[in-house]
């Protein structure tokens, strides 16, 4: 739905802040309260690098907006820039030509009702489990032997200065200033680990990963007001599907999936 919330911890990095700019549209995200981040610090158990943020290429600094916040101003750039739109429907088939080749989809609303959109491309941006992926037996031409499960939360004044990446042995944990006040911190963890850990509740979990990884980020969330529930990644190894064929592509996720510990994917 328009303005609608999904899992994700929405930090961007340069190539992505760059895009918006290209786009015209970090005038927008800045009005919308999102800061600027002018540093990036690593933090490797007791040693600490701090990476300042160059203004570049029209990039004056990284930002993290809420997805609540950037989905609907790219979805009213895209309105505006002539796109139809059609929110609450899944795609349920591909309508093919004699040849076989992509010549639409199919789309289900809630209401059951069938609409065929015809289309000389048919673009899946669907995400890790996509749909268009699977209707056009997109396989993994490789996959990753690892994954990285992700527990995360916001809090409001939370004292962060830029984006804080902290690692430890077989744990991570990230802070990133986003809109309203808040930051995001996220507790990261091998899947095995988390599966085994479920009985305890996440709650516990995370403060568990967190003291390990960031004793001094673990006592501030402490004492810091959530403004939200927990949420959790339990982790998918990284994966290159085949990404194009006769009259479909996939793009994002939907193809090309990073694991997120990474900060790139």
């Amino acid at each position: 739905r328009r303005g609608g919330d999904t899992l994700s911890t929405h930090a961007l990095m340069r190539a992505g802040v760059l895009q918006l700019a290209r786009w015209g549209l970090l005038d927008t995200l800045r009005a919308a309260g999102t800061p600027a981040i002018r540093s990036t610090t690593f933090h490797y158990g007791k040693e600490s690098i701090t990476v300042p943020i160059k203004e570049r290429d029209g990039v004056d600094g990284l930002y993290a907006p809420r997805r609540t916040v950037i989905d609907p101003m790219l979805l009213e750039a895209a309105e505006a820039a002539g796109a139809e739109v059609a929110l609450g429907r899944s795609v349920v088939e591909l309508v093919r030509g004699g040849n076989g080749r992509g010549r639409g989809a199919i789309l289900a609303g809630a209401d059951g009702r069938h609409l065929e959109v015809a289309a000389d491309l048919v673009i899946g941006a669907d995400g890790v489990r996509s749909r268009i992926a699977s209707l056009v037996g997109a396989g993994a031409e490789q996959v990753a032997t690892s994954a990285t499960a992700t527990i995360y939360g916001y809090f409001r004044d939370l004292a962060n200065e830029g984006y804080q990446w902290y690692y430890d042995v077989g744990v991570s944990a990230g802070a990133i200033p986003t809109n309203a006040g808040e930051t995001c911190v996220s507790a990261n963890l091998p899947p095995k680990v988390f599966a085994q850990g479920r009985s305890k509740g996440l709650e516990t979990m995370y403060r568990e990963v967190l003291a390990q990884a960031a004793p001094g980020l673990a006592a501030r969330v402490a004492g810091a007001a959530p403004s939200s529930k927990l949420r959790a990644f339990p982790g998918v190894p990284g994966f290159l599907r085949r990404s194009a064929g006769p009259g479909w592509a996939l793009v994002g996720d939907a193809g090309y999936f990073r694991d997120p510990l990474t900060a790139h994917g």
